[in-house]
Formats: structure tokens, sequence, C-alpha cells
């Protein structure tokens, strides 16, 4: 029965007969894993794909064939400054599209948006707890083990106070800390792996690098170092976030 009403839904966009409905929609479930992300909007999918001369004859060709059978719907492709990857949009009548959705959403195709459960191309899934504990600890824990190595008495006073002096040890304290620029830099490879932009990825480098740095240089140059690999890690955290944005 849910079947039935799978083929109903869809019946509503596409004009072909059911044998011939099946083998495109195979051919669609390919098509779009070379894609970069897929979003469902209100209105229908957005595609984002690589901007190469081989993507865009597919993307031609796809939008010539799929107008035949699916007339109703509206195909939009367009390249946006910096013209790194195409974007097509499928947009269909209120009424179709769940419909829409049902044909480019469903199946087995890997997920590829940054929120989504598995990476291209088959990848072992990373649970999205995961991401967003490396990306709130990573950078928290990479500043707080670089403070504490600064030696600040305040800073003494308080692990001190909660037992935790320990953590004064560079034996634990500089695995620590690389676990944690470990942790950030996947993040923001994470992210560049979506929106194709190296900046972040670079800024946390260097961030990553005035952090390790620090713990390991006079006192007074390593508070320039903390303080201006803090600055560092902000921008490119910021950078990241926005860049996934306009993405989406």
């Amino acid at each position: 029965m849910a079947n039935d009403s799978a083929g109903n839904k869809v019946s509503l966009v596409c004009s072909l007969p059911s044998p011939q409905l099946a083998a495109r929609r195979a051919e669609i479930q390919r098509f779009i894993a070379q894609a970069n992300s897929v979003v469902p909007r209100p209105d229908g999918v957005l595609f984002a794909f690589e901007n190469t001369a081989e993507i865009a004859h597919a993307l031609v060709d796809f939008i010539l064939f799929e107008q035949q059978c699916c007339s109703s719907i509206a195909y939009e492709l367009r390249s946006e400054p910096r013209h790194s990857q195409f974007i097509l949009q499928l947009r269909a009548p209120v009424d179709q599209v769940v419909a829409l959705q049902t044909i480019y959403l469903k199946g087995d195709r890997p997920d590829t948006r940054w929120d989504g459960t598995m990476a291209k191309n088959g990848v072992a899934r990373t649970p999205d707890g995961v991401k967003r504990l490396c990306n709130v600890a990573g950078p928290i824990g990479a500043v707080v083990c670089a403070v504490i190595c600064l030696g600040l008495p305040i800073v003494s006073a308080a692990l001190g106070v909660a037992g935790m002096s320990v953590l004064r040890d560079d034996r634990i304290l500089i695995p620590f800390e690389l676990l944690c620029c470990g942790a950030f830099l996947w993040t923001l490879e994470q992210g560049r792996r979506v929106h194709r932009r190296s900046l972040a990825l670079w800024l946390a480098l260097i961030a990553a690098g005035a952090l390790l740095g620090s713990m390991f240089i006079p006192r007074t140059l390593s508070r320039i170092g903390v303080v201006g690999g803090c600055a560092v890690l902000v921008v490119s955290m910021m950078f990241n976030r926005r860049s996934l944005k306009r993405c989406s």
C-alpha cells in the first residue's frame, strides 16, 4: 500500500510509464550521486555540483530530458560568484512538492549534506554528535590548553581549587592540545568538502600553529601567540559557518 501511494505521488510529476520510470529513477540516483549537496526546499529540491565542463553538459542534458516528461517542474541552473559550483534548483507546484522530493530524495544515494548522515561515495557515516563535539570542544580545548600553559596566577589558582593541577603537566597538556587542534581542523576539513573553500582551513592551520607554538616559546611571546591564535581561530570558524550557510 505504501509503495502504491508513493507511485501515485510520483505519477503526478512524471508522465513516463511505470517500467520506464523505474529505469529513469535509477539513472537519476546515479546522476545525483555526483552532487556535492542535496537539500530539500519548501518548493522542491536544491543541488550543488562541482563546476566542470563535463558536469555542465550532463546538467543541460538532464534538464532537456526531464522537462519533456516532468513539464510541471521549473528547472533553474546557475553559477554564482566564485563559480566553484553549479546550482540546480527544481521547483514544483505546491501539490507536487512531496512527489518531487520522493523522486530525488529517496533511494540509496549517499547523503552529501553537511548535516547529513553519510559522506559522498559511500564513506561510513560520521554521527552528527561527533561533528558537534569536535566543532565545539576542539577550539575551546585548544585555547584552554594554551592558556593553562601560560601559567597565569589566576589560572593556576583555579586549577588548584578544582583539584586539577595535574593538567599543568606538559606530558598531559601537549597531547591534549594536539588532540583538540586535530578535532577543530577535522571539522573545518569536513566543511571545506562541502563549500569547496580552503580559506577557513588555512586560517585554522595558522591558529593551530600559533596555539601549539605558544607552548614552546618564552612567556612574553607566548601570550601574543595565544591571543593571535584565538583571533585567527574565531575568524576561521566564522568564515566556515558563513560558507556553509551560503552553500545551503
